[in-house]
C-alpha cells in the first residue's frame, strides 16, 4: 500500500494502466508535432502555443512551455524524460514516489463488452468538436472502461471514485443510462472532502496538499511561479503574443511585491507549509494571472 494510505489520505489511490499509455502516446504526438514544425527557439515556442486557441491547447504543451520559460531552452524529448514522462515504466515509478499505483493492466480487455462499447458511444455523444480522431475515440474508450472498472468495484462495495477535473465527463454521467455512473467522478478537491465526511482514517487535508504538491520536488516559490506561469499561458486571449522572458519577470515581480513565496517557505513543517501554499495560491491566483495578462496587453497595444 502507498504510504497516502498508511499516513495521511486514509485511502488507497490508482491510475488505471490505460491512462498511463494515454500520457505517453500524447507526449509522442506532442513531440512529433514540435519536430515537424521545426520549433527550436523560445520565441518560436512562445508563438506556437500562442496561436492556438485555449481549448486546443494542451497541458503537456503548456507545461513544456512554462519548462522553457523558467529554465531555458531544451529539445523537448530531455523534457520528457527529465519530468519522467517518455514511458509508461518511467510514469509508473514517479507516481509510485507519491504513493500512487497502477492498476487495471487488462482492463481494455477485461472490459471490451457491449455495456462498454455503448457507454463509450454515449459518452463520445455528449462530446463537442470531432470525436473520431483516434486520439478522442481511444481517450473516451479509456473513460468507459475506467467507469466499469469502478462500476465493478462498487458491486464488490468497495467506495471508489474517479478523479478528474473534466466538468464534461461529470455532466455526461449524469445522463447516460439514466444516471446509473452519476456520481462516479470528483474533482481532486470534493473527493478529499468526501473521504473526511467517510471518515476513512485519519483523513488529513494537509495530506492531500502535500500529494497535490509532490510531483515536482522545486522549492515552495518555483513552484508557486511554474503555476502561475502555467495559468498565464492557458487563460492567455489568442490574439496576444505569448512573450517567454516578460511572462516570467512579471510573474516574479508580482511574487516579490507581496512576498508571497518567503511567507510559506519561512514555515518549518512541511505539511503545514504545503497545505499553506495551496491556500495562498488560490487567494493570489487570480489576482496574479490579471495583472500579468493585463500588463502584458497594455505593452503589446503600444507597439
Amino acid at each position: 500500500m502507498s504510504r497516502f494510505f498508511n499516513t495521511l489520505l486514509g485511502a488507497p489511490l490508482y491510475v488505471l494502466f490505460a491512462f498511463a499509455v494515454e500520457i505517453v502516446e500524447h507526449v509522442r504526438q506532442v513531440n512529433r508535432t514540435i519536430s515537424l514544425l521545426r520549433i527550436k527557439t523560445r520565441e518560436q515556442l512562445a508563438a506556437y502555443v500562442g496561436g492556438l486557441q485555449r481549448s486546443e491547447r494542451s497541458p503537456i504543451l503548456g507545461w513544456y512551455l512554462a519548462s522553457v520559460v523558467q529554465r531555458g531552452p531544451e529539445p523537448f524529448d530531455k523534457f520528457a524524460a527529465r519530468e519522467h514522462l517518455s514511458s509508461t515504466l518511467a510514469i509508473e515509478e514517479l507516481l509510485k514516489k507519491v504513493g500512487i499505483e497502477i492498476d487495471g493492466r487488462d482492463a481494455l480487455k477485461q472490459f471490451d463488452t457491449s455495456t462498454r462499447e455503448t457507454l463509450w458511444d454515449s459518452l463520445r455523444s455528449w462530446r463537442s468538436g470531432d470525436q473520431n480522431t483516434v486520439g478522442a475515440r481511444r481517450l473516451r474508450r479509456n473513460e468507459a472502461t475506467q467507469i466499469e472498472w469502478l462500476a465493478r468495484l462498487r458491486q464488490q462495495e468497495i467506495r471508489s471514485w474517479f478523479i478528474s477535473i473534466d466538468a464534461s465527463l461529470r455532466q455526461a454521467l449524469m445522463f447516460v443510462e439514466g444516471g446509473k455512473y452519476a456520481g462516479f467522478v470528483l474533482t481532486p478537491t470534493a473527493w478529499a472532502h468526501r473521504l473526511a465526511d467517510l471518515h476513512w482514517g485519519e483523513m488529513n487535508l494537509g495530506g492531500f496538499s502535500e500529494l497535490m504538491w509532490s510531483l515536482p520536488e522545486r522549492t515552495a516559490g518555483e513552484r508557486m511561479q511554474t503555476m502561475m506561469i502555467r495559468r498565464v499561458i492557458e487563460e492567455a486571449p489568442p490574439n496576444l503574443a505569448i512573450e517567454p522572458e516578460h511572462i516570467r519577470d512579471l510573474v516574479e515581480q508580482f511574487f516579490l511585491r507581496g512576498n508571497y513565496a518567503q511567507s510559506v517557505e519561512s514555515i518549518d513543517d512541511p505539511v503545514e507549509q504545503e497545505a499553506n501554499l495551496n491556500d495562498v495560491l488560490e487567494q493570489v491566483m487570480p489576482l496574479g494571472v490579471s495583472q500579468v495578462l493585463d500588463e502584458l496587453v497594455r505593452r503589446q497595444s503600444k507597439r
